[in-house]
């Protein structure tokens, strides 16, 4: 049986402390900021995260951009060489067009390495709710299960990756076209959270909101708890963009329930922080009632 390697792109936001640099080849993605183009790797070796949602907060423009037909070709016609399969989970289709740049790519490199297999999954999530995918698909690949046995089971259960999430500055999902000019700028002089969540086709959609921050960080707690998937098994985490005082009372609240396996904070990276902006605050887990 040949050995694959589960591919990733950067978006996945996974914590550098869970994986050792054999597990993932995990492709980087750019973005620019006041038009100055920026390539975000797992290291943010370009710009921390400290400096990027600092220059945020400070008015600074960021727009992301999809990882490219050619950086895919590079990244599997590498490894396809080396001699491994691949097994690559994708940033949501909907979302960006990833995806289907992706699946040509993997056409290209079988078609000059036919002993090869290139299976790309369209997540339908984006951060973490790849993450918690991928860590499963490496827990099951090290205990010896097939590239086609932990394809099939991220198939089954990718729509258990749940992402609950609450912004702090409403113009960052006008930018983005998730919300109108009007209701963002209601929003904001009344101080109304909305209660976000990534719905089963992968777009972003409202499920609440609270008046007040603190009310909405509360009101996120109890979403997360009404709905985990199997919680013993899994490990929650807890997404923020510049706000780990916030992420760690949340943290807090979930584990004094004693649901999860595991609560464990990451910090957002700089591709989602461009659609979220610095205050965002999100759980990610695997979740049973997906919309």
């Amino acid at each position: 049986m040949r050995t694959f390697k589960i591919v990733l792109e950067q978006a996945a936001d996974l914590p550098i402390e869970l994986y050792t640099k054999d597990d993932f080849e995990i492709i980087p993605m750019g973005y620019h900021l006041d038009d100055v183009a920026y390539l975000e790797d797992a290291q943010h070796s370009q710009m921390s995260l400290t400096d990027f949602y600092k220059a945020q907060r400070e008015g600074s423009i960021s727009k992301t951009s999809q990882v490219t037909l050619p950086q895919f070709l590079e990244t599997f016609d590498s490894l396809a060489k080396a001699g491994y399969d691949i097994l690559h989970i994708s940033l949501a289709s909907t979302l960006s067009g990833t995806y289907n740049s992706a699946v040509l790519a993997g056409r290209e490199v079988m078609a000059i390495y036919p002993e090869a297999t290139i299976i790309s999954i369209d997540s339908y999530s984006a951060s973490m709710g790849i993450g918690i995918l991928a860590l499963e698909a490496l827990r099951q690949q090290q205990a010896g299960k097939s590239l086609k046995d932990v394809a099939d089971w991220l198939e089954k259960h990718k729509m258990y990756a749940m992402a609950l999430f609450t912004v702090d500055d409403l113009n960052h999902l006008k930018r983005g076209g998730r919300i109108s000019a009007t209701n963002a700028a209601i929003g904001s002089l009344l101080s109304i959270k909305p209660l976000l969540t990534v719905s089963h086709d992968g777009t972003v959609i409202p499920i609440g909101k609270s008046r007040g921050r603190k009310t909405a960080q509360k009101k996120l707690v109890q979403e997360v708890l009404e709905a985990p998937y199997k919680p013993q098994d899994f490990t929650c985490f807890v997404g923020h963009c510049d706000s780990v005082d916030d992420a760690q009372a949340i943290k807090e609240m979930l584990e004094a329930e004693k649901v999860f396996k595991d609560v464990k904070i990451f910090e957002f990276g700089s591709v989602i922080g461009s659609h979220v902006g610095p205050g965002t605050i999100g759980v990610l887990f695997f979740g049973k009632n997906r919309q």
